[in-house]
């Protein structure tokens, strides 16, 4: 059974042509962006969850025997791995949507070159 295609493993392998140096033509620029908006609803849905998770944490934390105030249970979020996780997250949207934008730029820049319309 082929390995499955994830936002991650796109992401590596642009990372990875960039950095050698590997010229990606426009049709693998658009592929590229066309997946990676597809596959990015699987990170939206970790990211909901995440903070849905981290809601919990602090309803808990407000609703138990200890009085907290609600800047208390705020640092106490701050500091739970679940909000670092979520920050991880959100960062990797942002670098798809970007990547997204990025390719489909890319790939009319090198189409209209191809054309010799640059």
């Amino acid at each position: 059974m082929e390995d499955l295609i994830t936002s991650d493993l796109i992401l590596t392998w642009l990372k990875t042509q960039v950095e050698i140096k590997n010229p990606i033509s426009p049709h693998v620029w658009a592929d590229s962006a066309q997946k990676l908006n597809i596959l990015v609803a699987d990170d939206f849905e970790k990211l909901y969850q995440l903070e849905e998770q981290l809601s919990h944490f602090k309803m808990e934390c407000l609703s138990s025997e200890q009085k907290r105030s609600v800047a208390h249970v705020k640092l106490m979020a701050e500091a739970n791995p679940l909000n670092r996780e979520i920050n991880v997250l959100r960062s990797k949207i942002k670098r798809i949507e970007e990547a997204i934008r990025i390719a489909k730029l890319q790939s009319r820049l090198n189409s209209e070159n191809i054309r010799g319309y640059y």
